[in-house]
């Protein structure tokens, strides 16, 4: 069946094949204020055309409070609304001791788990 598109009397087992695919987001250095809407812009067209979207961030070595919005945001909001399903990865242990001080931490990770 390689290289050959289902036929379309078939949409639903299209929509289960392209929803198996999950698309990864390396989330780079820096989730700051600084940089949050950069990043917010960039990863906006993958949240609305991807199914299932999982955000590696074990690159992280800067993180603030906006960083962690941007988190939540994307974590309900974006899942929300563009039906995508969201998934934190490899947090290091200094942005996961940020998200639990604001009591953000256990919101995503059980978000994370739920949609996996």
């Amino acid at each position: 069946m390689a290289g050959k598109a289902l036929p379309t009397q078939y949409p639903s087992l299209c929509r289960q094949q392209t929803s198996l695919v999950m698309h990864t987001i390396t989330v780079g250095d820096e989730v700051t204020i600084y940089s949050a809407d950069s990043l917010w812009t960039a990863w906006q067209p993958t949240l609305k055309e991807q199914d299932k979207v999982l955000f590696d961030c074990s690159g992280i070595q800067e993180f603030d409070s906006c960083g962690a919005q941007l988190f939540y945001f994307i974590q309900t909001k974006a899942s929300q609304d563009h039906c995508c399903s969201v998934k934190f990865v490899d947090i290091p242990d200094d942005v996961r001791s940020d998200l639990s001080t604001l009591n953000m931490l256990d919101t995503l990770l059980e978000q994370s788990s739920e949609e996996a």
